[in-house]
């Protein structure tokens, strides 16, 4: 077989997600690299420039930020307004006009962020607003119209309360924001994953303070644990700073603050507080612990961002930065971080590993007609002898003409057939995708060239060691051979096939087979990661 050349195929910019259709515009003819066509990766796909609006960029990153903390800002602000200060100017309200200014200007920036796709960026509106969701588009942008300062221009507090409501939809945006800073690698870090809940400890804090004004405002101040403020002359903009001391000193100094509740309903608010600031105290304690000491996740953060700098101080060319770039960030999509297959599986008996890993093909398996009928043992044997492999975005997979006889089960990602130079279909993979089903039951040559248009990962089975498996038991060769035959009935008898010639080796498969190396190797070895972090280099 030929090297498999890691340049892409020069092509018109096309939908990510397209059916044959008879009057497209042909794209060019496969074109590779000239200088080391073999291990040059293309850029042919990523269309996007990693530009200060992708996540990947510090600018972006912290404008994140930004918007998770003017978003849960939005109803402490409100409630300040209406409980504290129900006379607000628009002169003293103009300061919160920066933080309205910040959410219109979101929309437009929402709209420029190009996403990950199988570890290609996309942009494009119409991508984008589907990424992001139609619906929680819609909410983001009603919760940014700033209608509030009807009511404060005319200067009328109920109307301002009325026309506030639709801002409280922004805690969705802050809701958003926090589990992707969570969850993307580019935002790992102590600082990152604390700068969240120390905004929502504040938020907590001031839902706290307006309760305790509130109650004593009810009940009367006169009664109240403010009273001897309120005799000092005290504004009600200086009671909420008294109110947000306590709040503070109760929270941090469990039963050794300086709030002595007058009432019972002040005592019983206090116990709350108490347990809150207990529970949210263990809660910042123990994620800042798990941030610092979980060694699996600072590993993979650390080896990302070692090599990210390696290959920028080298002054490597920006294309292989992009790849490993989103690469990493495609692992941890997957993984976040998690230990290989290998170490978790680590001690596992190999039947119960065929039984895990049968789990990911079991939506492909179910769905083939030529493994009707099939009991689980054969499953077993057959994902003993499969090989995980991962494919970079341009990677050709097999060329037409291979004689490559693998049957191929996709995971994930996304791919395109091209016959005769011409790329005709191209195809998301899932878990009930399969290729090759064919040319591994006939050795026949490929008729079509199979490229990654972005990574794409699964398992592929040799044929030379599953006919070891097929004729390890005459039941599964003939109830096989059945099912091959009903869905080739004109092949089987053009060759002239029957159930035991049908899975005889040529010295060409068990020349490769024997090179091949499973997923499962025996009880006392490691089970190979078939995660997104293997790949395949034949």
């Amino acid at each position: 077989m030929p090297p498999r050349r890691l340049s892409a195929p020069s092509l018109n910019q096309m939908s990510m997600i397209t059916a044959l259709q008879g009057n497209a515009v042909s794209p060019q003819s496969l074109e590779t690299t000239a200088v080391f066509p073999e291990f040059t990766p293309s850029s042919s796909y990523d269309k996007v420039k990693l530009s200060n609006w992708s996540h990947f960029r510090a600018p972006r990153r912290f404008w994140e930020y930004l918007i998770f903390a003017v978003s849960i800002v939005t109803p402490i602000e409100i409630s300040y307004v209406l409980i504290f200060d129900r006379q607000i100017s628009v002169q003293k309200y103009s300061i919160f006009f920066i933080f309205d200014a910040i959410q219109l200007i979101d929309n437009f920036v929402i709209l420029k962020t190009p996403f990950l796709r199988h570890g290609i960026l996309v942009d494009g509106i119409i991508d984008i607003i589907r990424n992001y969701g139609v619906a929680s588009f819609i909410i983001h942008a009603i919760a940014s119209l700033p209608l509030g300062w009807i009511g404060i221009i005319k200067e009328d507090i109920f109307l301002y309360g009325i026309l506030s409501i639709n801002r409280l939809f922004r805690l969705h945006q802050c809701w958003r924001s926090n589990r992707f800073i969570q969850d993307s690698q580019a935002y790992q870090g102590a600082i990152s994953k604390i700068f969240p809940h120390l905004l929502f400890f504040i938020l907590v804090v001031h839902i706290y303070a307006c309760i305790f004004y509130l109650i004593a405002h009810i009940q009367g101040i006169n009664t109240s644990w403010l009273q001897e403020y309120v005799q000092l002359g005290f504004t009600t903009d200086q009671l909420y700073v008294v109110c947000l001391y306590f709040v503070l000193t109760t929270i941090f100094t469990i039963g050794f603050g300086d709030l002595h509740p007058s009432t019972s309903a002040e005592r019983i608010i206090c116990i709350f507080l108490e347990v809150t600031g207990v529970a949210y105290e263990d809660l910042i304690v123990a994620r800042m612990v798990q941030l610092l000491l979980d060694p699996n996740r600072s590993l993979f953060i650390k080896s990302a961002q070692t090599m990210s700098e390696y290959l920028h101080n080298k002054k490597i060319d920006k294309i292989y930065q992009k790849h490993v770039t989103h690469y990493m960030q495609n692992v941890w999509d997957s993984t976040h971080g998690a230990p290989p297959w290998s170490e978790l599986f680590k001690g596992l008996p190999t039947s119960i590993k065929s039984s895990i890993t049968l789990e990911f093909c079991d939506k492909a398996f179910s769905k083939m007609p030529l493994f009707y009928g099939m009991r689980q043992n054969f499953f077993l044997k057959f994902i003993e002898t499969m090989r995980a492999f991962t494919y970079i975005p341009g990677q050709i997979i097999y060329e037409e003409g291979d004689h490559d006889y693998d049957l191929y089960v996709f995971k994930g990602g996304i791919v395109q057939f091209i016959k005769s130079g011409q790329a005709y279909v191209t195809q998301e993979t899932g878990n009930n995708f399969v290729d090759g089903e064919k040319e591994f039951l006939f050795k026949e040559a490929r008729k079509t060239s199979l490229v990654a248009l972005t990574f794409v990962d699964g398992w592929k089975a040799s044929r030379g060691r599953f006919c070891e498996v097929i004729n390890s038991d005459s039941r599964w060769r003939k109830l096989l051979f059945i099912n091959t035959r009903h869905l080739y009935p004109d092949v089987i008898v053009a060759k002239g096939l029957d159930e035991n010639n049908m899975w005889e080796e040529d010295e060409h498969e068990i020349k490769k087979h024997i090179k091949d190396q499973p997923i499962f190797l025996s009880d006392d070895e490691d089970l190979a990661y078939i995660g997104a972090g293997s790949s395949d280099s034949d």
